[in-house]
């Protein structure tokens, strides 16, 4: 009986080591996708400010 409690605990740990990676790995997927939704809403962002600064500089150039 002995004999098997270390290789059981080696077992659970085991477990435990590929779940924290698991863990780990979604982790690391959601922080990627929230990386993603962000650059995309920079984007969009600049997209705006780039139009806003497109009519600003047509007002600035009408009024010459």
């Amino acid at each position: 009986m002995n004999e098997m409690m270390p290789s059981k605990r080696k077992y659970n740990a085991n477990i435990i080591s590929i779940s924290l990676t698991r863990i780990r790995g979604r982790s690391s997927q959601t922080e990627k996708k929230e990386q993603e939704m962000d650059v995309e809403a920079l984007a969009l962002r600049l997209s705006k400010i780039k139009e806003f600064l497109l009519i600003l500089f047509k007002e600035i150039h009408s009024m010459r």
